[in-house]
């Protein structure tokens, strides 16, 4: 399954092993591993990063990806536009 890192915004987890990804209309608890942290969220301040996500479908201008993670709001599945992709080899993590 393709992945690929998209831009997210970043809130603390419940523990120290995992954060809070808002991406599109969906939020989840995801594992810090699958995070590329860019500005650390600290108290009441969102933090910015990229979270790699499984892309489930291509349309022309947009994707829908799925998030690895437990979800909160919405569900791990959400459409994105497709200028968010920064393509990763097939590895993944």
């Amino acid at each position: 399954m393709e992945t690929t890192y998209l831009d997210c915004v970043l809130a603390s987890g419940f523990f120290k092993d995992e954060l809070y990804v808002m991406l599109g209309d969906s939020s989840a608890f995801v594992e810090r591993q699958k995070v590329q942290i860019l500005q650390e969220p600290n108290g009441l301040n969102n933090g910015k990063g990229k979270v790699c996500v499984y892309v489930i479908e291509r349309e022309a201008d947009r994707l829908l990806v799925e998030i690895p993670g437990q979800p909160v709001v919405g569900s791990l599945r959400t459409w994105v536009s497709s200028k968010q992709l920064d393509l990763l080899d097939n590895n993944g993590i």
